[in-house]
């Protein structure tokens, strides 16, 4: 039995069924072309993904029983769909906290990654349908990649795993199992005025907290000082004349855009 296989110690613990693949594309990709079939919080999970996507359709393969790559199915009403970048966000702090429980130093990025010693370990993407009104909240962890996995992938930024920064492997199953269990802690799957955004929480672990940043927004590109982020999840700089400026989707870094 492969290390990722092994039973969940409670398949029950997030309400839906655990739709378990060999090989997919991606996670999002089949549950949004099969989202009429699917339930409320059903998770689709697949050992190997070959075509992930982030943002902005970037590509991120993930090998044969190495990493955790699940999607998250979440039937909401239109109030609850508004909060859709907030989820992203919530999803990248439950994340972190499961990384945490094992001492990793996890930290997020806005508006979608959570980063170990600077380098990244996990993203997240979630999509709605715009028929059904369904989100699906994808999630990638690397878990199991070594350095000489990372050699095939087309870094835009430095990575790493859970077994690079433990020095020792780790069963995927178990890991999906610990990061439900904070998922479930930190969402509301009812309506959306029973949604709110954990900003304290996110504050905690912010990479960019007190850092001078380049934010680049379709053909905006904003210099300034990170000014944390909204309730609703929109990141706010403050640029050099000391005006706001407040977004829900972008590249951030700490370093000029490419």
């Amino acid at each position: 039995m492969s290390i990722s296989r092994k039973i969940l110690d409670n398949q029950e613990i997030y309400g839906g069924r655990i739709l378990l693949f060999e090989s997919l594309p991606s996670t999002n990709e089949w549950a949004m072309t099969n989202i009429k079939n699917l339930q409320h919080r059903d998770i689709v999970w697949a050992i190997c993904q070959t075509e992930g996507r982030g943002r902005f359709d970037r590509k991120w393969i993930s090998p044969n029983d190495l990493n955790l790559t699940f999607s998250v199915i979440i039937k909401c009403d239109e109030a609850c769909a508004r909060f859709i970048s907030s989820i992203t966000q919530v999803a990248a702090i439950a994340t972190a906290a499961t990384l945490l429980e094992i001492s990793l130093p996890a930290m997020v990025k806005w508006p979608n990654d959570v980063l170990v010693n600077g380098k990244k370990i996990a993203g997240i993407l979630a999509e709605r349908d715009t028929e059904t009104g369904t989100i699906v909240l994808g999630i990638g962890l690397n878990v199991n990649m070594t350095s000489e996995d990372f050699e095939n992938q087309a870094l835009i930024q430095p990575a790493t795993s859970i077994k690079i920064e433990t020095n020792k492997d780790h069963i995927v199953g178990e890991v999906l199992n610990n990061l439900l269990m904070y998922l479930d802690k930190r969402l509301s799957f009812g309506s959306g005025k029973e949604f709110s955004f954990p900003a304290q929480e996110w504050d905690k672990i912010d990479f960019l907290k007190g850092k001078t940043i380049t934010l680049c927004s379709g053909e905006n590109r904003i210099n300034g000082s990170y000014a944390g982020i909204d309730k609703s999840g929109r990141l706010i700089v403050t640029d050099q004349a000391g005006k706001k400026h407040e977004f829900w989707s972008g590249d951030v870094s700490v370093r000029s855009c490419h």
